[in-house]
């Protein structure tokens, strides 16, 4: 039913993960300057748009943070110092360090986040509660709070110091950061007004099955695929042909990206909600 990584019209594999790396690189971080619920925001400039992955990570989030790796590696900026460090505790594992750089003298904890998040004020009582993700399992401020609380906290675990000194790095010369991108969609149908999040990370809306236009052909990308920019290039669907594969995926309570082309050729991204 869901179309493959691979089906894409006349792109072989090498050129689908270029495609997914530019809807990467395309895709804003969730905020700029001030710190957001804490948390300090890593910038870094891309030097590069080609990188080379021999073994491409199979779920959206991990090829990501491959993406994010992978760009480190090719910057000026910092160094990368390790990467996916597992912390046990005999033979069970409490957590993962994403990465840990080295800027000019000091050392960054890294932890990277990729989301698709859609906006919906009947959820919670404030701009951060309002980001949800398309199928209601995750939130935006859940997010955050597990970052604050749990994910960086790690590195001052027993653990954690552990790999400070088997790395030779001063405790005290490690700040923590995140890198998180997201693609955000609000409703077709309301203007919202944004004071915590980048605007700039708006990728698209969402629609209710009963909103969607008549009049434009679709199509429905893998998850992994949900990075890309929509293109000309697919195996486009009428409406009513979208709509029934829609509805499938729908009745199991899963919301999924659409891309739609009008009669003009404009494309846009969305999601279409079950709930």
């Amino acid at each position: 039913m869901e179309t493959t990584e691979h089906s894409l019209s006349n792109i072989d594999g090498q050129e689908i993960i270029k495609r997914q790396l530019d809807g990467y690189l395309a895709t804003e971080t969730l905020w700029k300057g001030t710190d957001l619920a804490g948390l300090k925001q890593l910038e870094f400039e891309h030097r590069t748009h080609s990188i080379n992955i021999e073994k491409p990570e199979k779920r959206l989030g991990k090829r990501a943070e491959q993406f994010f790796i992978e760009l480190i590696k090719k910057t000026r900026e910092c160094k990368l110092v390790s990467q996916n460090i597992q912390l046990k505790s005999g033979k069970i594992t409490i957590g993962e360090i994403d990465c840990i750089l080295k800027k000019e003298d000091d050392f960054y904890h890294v932890e990277h986040v990729y989301k698709f998040y859609l906006y919906d004020q009947t959820e919670g009582t404030n701009e951060l509660d309002y980001w949800i993700g398309p199928n209601r399992k995750d939130c935006l401020n859940f997010k955050l709070d597990k970052l604050k609380n749990k994910q960086l906290p790690i590195l001052q675990t027993d653990q954690g110091i552990q790999v400070l000194k088997d790395l030779n790095i001063p405790p005290d010369k490690v700040q923590q950061y995140v890198h998180f991108r997201a693609q955000l969609f609000t409703p077709k149908t309301k203007y919202v007004q944004f004071k915590a999040i980048n605007p700039t990370a708006i990728a698209g809306y969402y629609y209710r099955l009963d909103e969607l236009p008549t009049n434009y052909a679709y199509f429905l990308p893998c998850k992994l695929n949900w990075l890309l920019k929509p293109y000309e290039n697919v195996e486009w669907k009428t409406f009513k042909e979208g709509v029934s594969e829609i509805k499938l995926l729908l009745s199991a309570q899963k919301s999924p990206m659409c891309w739609l082309k009008s009669n003009s050729g404009e494309l846009e991204k969305c999601f279409v909600v079950w709930w």
